[in-house]
């Protein structure tokens, strides 16, 4: 994942999390099973443990659909 795409996954987790993150942690991404009718997209679990300001951990996970 590139600066730009982390950028946006740690606004995306602290919107979810409503709070602010400093970091993200093991971040993983599973593929799903996806029936898609047109070529080219994909859907997946990503998931890791943020690190809030106050240095606490809170795990969480996101569900992503990709149009490529």
């Amino acid at each position: 994942m590139d600066d730009e795409g982390r950028a946006g996954l740690t606004a995306a987790v602290a919107n979810l999390l409503g709070r602010p993150v400093v970091a993200l942690e093991g971040v993983v991404r599973e593929p799903l099973e996806y029936d898609a009718l047109l070529a080219h997209r994909s859907v997946a679990r990503i998931r890791g443990l943020a690190r809030l300001d106050d240095g606490a951990g809170l795990p969480w996970a996101l569900v992503e659909k990709r149009t490529e």
